[in-house]
């Protein structure tokens, strides 16, 4: 079994000289740190994380890899990060996962919308609950299979849905 955590980035400024470029507000911060605390209650390890490797992606992915690592849940201490992942459509989402190392068994993927929601949709078997996922929502899939190569064609599980409290 492997289990896939699918994020989406935090509450964005929209003022940045690109979309690319797009850093966190305040809220985002906040969210990011409450969501991160909300998956260590969950008592989930990560063996890794993923991001895309827009600006706000990685920064929200930071907040997570900093508090996997204040508590030792986390196996790589480093942000992979994939470009591929910058609006990214679904297919280039299964691509990504089905390419990782199966020694990896838990992983953490940060990107964007409209691909993100999309991509979680179809994991989750089509719940219209999660979409579209909420900024810095996440949702839990659990994966029966022993290899990421065989994630598109495997048996998907709901675990969860999370998102931040609304302020």
């Amino acid at each position: 079994m492997k289990q896939l955590i699918i994020v989406r980035h935090a509450k964005t400024n929209i003022d940045a000289p690109t979309d690319f470029e797009r850093t966190l507000t305040e809220k985002g911060h906040k969210e990011a740190d409450e969501m991160a605390q909300k998956l260590l209650h969950e008592n989930i390890k990560l063996d890794a994380i993923i991001s895309s490797n827009a600006l706000r992606a990685l920064s929200t992915a930071k907040h997570f890899l900093k508090a996997y690592q204040h508590n030792g849940m986390l196996l790589n201490q480093s942000i992979i990060e994939a470009p591929e992942l910058y609006n990214a459509d679904v297919s280039t989402f299964f691509e990504v996962v089905e390419g990782l190392d199966d020694n990896i068994q838990s992983i953490a993927l940060f990107s964007h919308n409209t691909g993100i929601s999309e991509f979680a949709y179809k994991c989750s078997n089509y719940r219209n609950d999660i979409v579209p996922l909420p900024t810095c929502g996440m949702v839990g899939i659990q994966v029966n299979t022993k290899s990421w190569q065989h994630f598109g064609t495997a048996a998907k599980q709901f675990l969860f849905f999370l998102a931040p409290q609304k302020n």
